[in-house]
């Protein structure tokens, strides 16, 4: 399979069109930054609120002063496992996907730390801990499908229209010697990805040039259709999004706590999209219309962490947390390929049947690598409350909020000829997703050696227009303490509501999608 290398600069003449780039768009956003309830197990039975409870490495995440209370040295490692159900709708039709086995994640690493705790008596710091922890933010593996009709007169064939217009056609055509990988790959070195996508369309005769002048730069489909189309999705993913913290702690006089993170985030995610197109009129020259893609993406990103938290007496406890944005540097490869049933009414194959459906696939075996660039998420503000019942447990509660209209692309290519572009991508953020809020509630209650745990949590929509896109879990967990070591278990049921387009341009039709998730987590803690 070819590699080429696709540099920003080669698509300076549609800085201000969708059509520039198309490894990003909101679907991405959303993806890039959305986040599931993981770590310990302790942590995510309890819903995530002992941000302000401290002494637990999956809470140090949200609040880095909740380290200063661990009295031991102590390592954790927490694999889990899962099962994913979803059903989407689109246009009305509602469409059952098959369950994610849990199997197929068993035994991913979800948490693994390690905190170094050091106790004074004659020093006001009387704690100070330091230490690691690595945490599993996002799993990406998952399988959707859909289908229903298209909301209005929209086609696919629309989408490769918006990219083919202004593309000569004599850049488009195969000549001798040629092959369909040496146009591909000349096209996206010379024009860029939206010609690429109008020499697909074009050599599967889903559209053909307004006239023969081989100058042609302007083109018509071939399909015609009196309903709107019918539309069958496939979009599989796989792959992680995670965070090393390095953190240190203290405790200060026994009263107030502070702790400060250095946080480096990972990213590595695999995306494939296949969408079917059907319900043409009989007489039409475009039958139907497979379009596949695939998107891959590694990244890294770091930022920082802040946190307070403040003994009001020896039952309350108030906290507050700072987290930076994260500084993504963003890397994405791409290939695609296109199938047409045509109608062979200009007799294409010479044998004189004009009645006959022809079969076109164009394949480029070419991975399409881009120029990475900036990608920063929001920052976030988590205040909690907790209060602390001895030695019999804890019920605690905190709030937090991101503004996910902050979003921001930006350039890194030296020469910044695609920061007008971005720029535009920015606009779409802020015109699309708002402000989210989080609340959990939960709590810890000890039974001799066992510990019951339950929580809650709820977080609103990010996107401006869809305010019913809420996320909500409910947690449950179990603990043992076997005294210098320790077993938690927790089963958190999450679900998520997203929508996703299925493209920019043309055929812009959106389908939603609610996520039902299911989380196995096994905690095993030793002290020493």
């Amino acid at each position: 399979m070819k590699n080429k290398k696709f540099i920003w600069a080669g698509f300076i003449m549609l800085l201000f069109s969708p059509l520039f780039a198309p490894a990003q768009n909101m679907n991405d956003v959303y993806e890039y930054n959305r986040t599931e309830l993981l770590g310990t197990a302790r942590y995510m039975s309890t819903a995530g609120t002992m941000s302000n409870v401290g002494a637990d490495l999956s809470a140090i995440g949200d609040n880095p002063a909740g380290a200063s209370y661990f009295l031991t040295n102590r390592i954790s490692f927490t694999p889990d496992f899962f099962n994913i159900q979803n059903t989407t709708d689109y246009n009305g039709k509602k469409t059952l996907g098959n369950d994610r086995g849990i199997f197929h994640g068993l035994f991913y690493t979800n948490q693994l730390g390690v905190v170094l705790p050091f106790i004074s008596e004659t020093n006001k710091w009387n704690k100070i801990s330091i230490g690691f922890n690595y945490n599993k933010t996002k799993n990406y593996f998952n399988n959707v499908e859909t289908e229903g009709q298209a909301s209005g007169m929209q086609s696919m064939q629309d989408y490769f229209l918006a990219h083919a217009d202004g593309v000569p056609t004599s850049d488009l055509d195969l000549y001798n010697n040629e092959t369909i990988e040496d146009v591909y790959d000349w096209l996206g070195e010379n024009y860029g990805s939206y010609a690429q996508h109008a020499f697909l369309a074009y050599q599967s005769f889903m559209i053909d040039p307004l006239t023969t002048d081989p100058s042609n730069n302007q083109y018509v489909g071939n399909g015609t259709y009196s309903a709107p189309l019918y539309h069958r999705v496939k979009w599989k993913t796989e792959g992680k999004k995670f965070n090393s913290d390095v953190f240190i702690a203290g405790e200060y006089n026994n009263k107030i706590a502070a702790g400060f993170t250095l946080s480096m985030h990972g990213m590595e995610r695999k995306e494939r999209r296949n969408i079917i197109e059907s319900g043409y009129d009989a007489g039409s020259k475009l039958q139907a219309a497979e379009y596949t893609t695939t998107l891959k993406t590694d990244a890294s990103g770091f930022g920082i962490k802040m946190g307070l938290i403040y003994k009001v007496n020896k039952q309350v406890k108030l906290s507050f947390a700072f987290h930076s944005p994260v500084w993504w540097e963003i890397n994405e490869s791409t290939t695609e390929s296109i199938q047409t049933e045509i109608l062979d009414v200009d007799d294409l194959d010479g044998d004189g049947n004009t009645t006959e459906i022809l079969s076109f696939a164009v394949e480029p075996n070419v991975v399409n690598t881009y120029e990475p660039y900036k990608f920063v998420t929001p920052s976030k503000i988590i205040v909690g409350f907790s209060a602390i019942m001895g030695k019999s447990g804890f019920i605690s509660a905190d709030y937090s909020y991101s503004d996910w209209s902050q979003i921001h692309f930006t350039d890194m290519s030296e020469s910044g000829s695609a920061q007008d572009y971005f720029d535009y991508l920015n606009k779409q953020v802020q015109d699309t997703y708002t402000a989210v809020h989080r609340i959990r509630v939960g709590g810890e209650f000890k039974v001799e050696d066992w510990f019951l745990r339950a929580g809650y949590l709820m977080q609103t929509s990010p996107y401006k227009n869809l305010k019913d896109n809420v996320t909500d879990a409910l947690s449950f967990g179990l603990g043992y303490d076997f005294g210098k070591f320790e077993v938690d278990f927790a089963l958190v049921n999450s679900n998520e509501k997203y929508n996703r387009q299925l493209f920019p341009v043309g055929l812009t039709e959106t389908y939603q999608i609610n996520q039902r998730t299911n989380h196995y987590a096994l905690t095993l803690r030793m002290n020493f």
